[in-house]
């Protein structure tokens, strides 16, 4: 792929958040030197690695926004994935050398349906060898491709749904993976699983992720399209808090940290269960515009908005 995609030229971009759809064959963190360069802003930032075979939504957000990652959508990653089995290799996927085959038992659509049915729910993983997991401060994968041990601790993850469909392909016996899954949850390892429970061995050939963050992949631009102007509308970046709105006079307090009682909301909704997104109330115009966001707030135990974080000085 071509280094140069777009224009640098226009205004630098100081808060933004974009959903790029990542082509195989580059880094999820060369996705982010493109766009820290459209956007003319080096502080830059996604909100999960994809391999650089992988494809699909990867969240990036440039600026002061990289804050918001922690709290823009929390909930399920979904993938659609390629199974190949009869083969597995040293990474879990097609970028590997194979370490080990294995013959491929004859199995039905309803043992597929079993398969998935039984990985459904929560779950001890394993990350891969061949992850970014840090042991010691050093990339599990790094001290794998020194051929150093490596041993990883079992976390909690939470498959929500998956299925499994046979593919007639040229290249062998193949598996159409779509599982949504808890961040932190690897779907190399999930794609090894699913052909240990059909009696072979296993590793991927295809990633796709198709939803992160409240994101999917319809709303992905493509990265040779991105441009300053594929950076998304701020109601929609937010559209997972309430939104409201305090005077200039209630700014000067908030600045500072101060809690804002509800009795100083000047318009907008607070609900106790979300976020909030309190901004300065402009007398010219009712548009949200990041200059004017204060902080992200949530209602305390005293009823009155308490910072999570703010975006004033």
């Amino acid at each position: 792929m071509a280094e140069d995609i777009g224009s640098t030229e226009g205004s630098r971009v100081d808060f933004g958040v974009a959903v790029v759809d990542k082509p195989a064959g580059i880094t999820s963190n060369g996705v982010l030197s493109r766009v820290r360069r459209i956007a003319r802003n080096k502080r830059a930032g996604h909100s999960g690695t994809l391999d650089p075979f992988a494809t699909g939504v990867l969240v990036v957000a440039v600026g002061r926004a990289t804050r918001l990652f922690p709290l823009l959508h929390s909930g399920p990653k979904r993938y659609g994935a390629l199974i190949s089995l009869g083969a597995a290799t040293d990474t879990a996927d097609l970028t590997g050398e194979v370490i080990a085959e294995s013959l491929v038992p004859l199995f039905s659509d309803a043992d597929l349906e079993e398969v998935a049915a039984a990985m459904r729910g929560r779950q001890l993983q394993v990350p891969p060898a061949y992850s970014a997991k840090k042991i010691a401060g050093v990339p599990s994968h790094v001290l794998a491709r020194q051929g150093r041990a490596v041993e990883l601790a079992a976390v909690e993850i939470e498959v929500f749904a998956m299925s499994l469909e046979r593919v007639v392909a040229p290249q062998g016996e193949l598996i159409a993976m779509e599982v949504e899954c808890s961040r932190g949850s690897y779907v190399r390892t999930l794609a090894e699983e699913v052909a240990r429970r059909l009696g072979t061995l296993g590793h991927l050939v295809q990633l796709r992720r198709l939803q992160s963050d409240g994101f999917d992949i319809e709303s992905a631009v493509p990265l040779e399209d991105f441009s300053a102007q594929s950076f998304l509308p701020l109601e929609v970046v937010l559209g997972n808090f309430a939104i409201a709105f305090i005077s200039a006079d209630t700014l000067a307090r908030a600045r500072h940290g101060h809690e804002i009682p509800l009795g100083e909301i000047a318009s907008g909704t607070v609900e106790a269960e979300r976020h909030v997104a309190i901004f300065v109330e402009r007398a010219a115009t009712s548009a949200l515009a990041s200059g004017d966001l204060v902080g992200i707030y949530r209602l305390g135990s005293q009823g009155a908005l308490v910072a999570e974080m703010l975006f004033v000085a």
